[in-house]
């Protein structure tokens, strides 16, 4: 299960309040994988894409939590994270 976390985006004012009381969470990573019982956050970027202060903090808090957090860069990135080594 693979669900985009949609975080990004222009957005007025009381409409990030409103995200923000229902669990909006600044710098959160594009993705959650959840696979038998693995959980990781994604982020995607781009090959010069740099993250922010927030996606940096959420990283942090991912691994002082013991939540697999990984940056991938490419598609094939990512399917080798998320695909067993015989398919990748």
């Amino acid at each position: 299960m693979i669900l985009s976390i949609p975080n990004g985006g222009l957005r007025d004012k009381r409409t990030a309040m409103v995200l923000k009381s229902t669990g909006l969470y600044a710098g959160a990573a594009d993705l959650l994988v959840v696979f038998r019982g693995w959980v990781c956050f994604v982020e995607v970027k781009t090959e010069t894409g740099t993250q922010s202060p927030a996606q940096k903090d959420f990283e942090l808090h991912c691994k002082e939590a013991g939540i697999p957090y990984r940056l991938v860069r490419s598609l094939q990135e990512f399917q080798q994270l998320i695909l067993p080594r015989d398919y990748a």
